[in-house]
């Protein structure tokens, strides 16, 4: 095989030089497309991580709603005035919310189900007859909210740590 040129007592042959060429061709489709790959997996993580703070966004603003609902209800009773109506998409904005974070993370579904219960622990105490009953619901329910809250900030920093 012919010399290309001999530099501090190494040979280079054509084969040599095609070898390198190659390599770095294959290099460099190999690079482009797991660049491809990883762009497209941490963008679909992300997507993931924006579906589930919605979801949960979404279950929160129900369960301030149902409280907002209560004390307005609180205010009717004291006043005398009719209790306002509550809208029909409510009950079904929530369980949808809860169905969404059930599909995407167990620890947070879990987190959903004892603010689910809570809830309706609240709701069942807004029908006792002292003020001080119906407000102990309300703040169990802003409570149940805040452990919601620290459970989904806690899974969202679990995932983070994990990738």
């Amino acid at each position: 095989m012919p010399t290309l040129r001999r530099r501090r007592g190494y040979a280079s042959t054509m084969s040599e030089s095609a070898v390198l060429g190659l390599a770095a061709i294959v290099a460099t489709i190999v690079g482009t497309l797991g660049g491809v790959w990883l762009g497209s997996w941490l963008q679909r993580s992300a997507d993931e991580h924006r579906r589930l703070e919605d979801a949960c966004a979404e279950v929160i603003a129900s369960a301030l709603e149902t409280t907002v609902l209560f004390e307005e209800i609180e205010v009717s009773i004291v006043t005398g005035q009719p209790a306002p109506e509550v809208r029909p998409e409510v009950a079904r904005e929530w369980f949808l919310a809860l169905a969404r974070v059930g599909l995407a993370s167990t620890v947070i579904a879990d987190a959903a189900a004892r603010l689910s219960t809570a809830m309706a622990e609240a709701a069942a105490g807004q029908a006792k007859q002292k003020p001080e009953e119906r407000l102990a619901a309300r703040a169990s329910a802003m409570k149940a909210i805040e452990a919601f809250q620290g459970a989904v900030s806690s899974e969202r920093e679990r995932r983070w740590l994990r990738k």
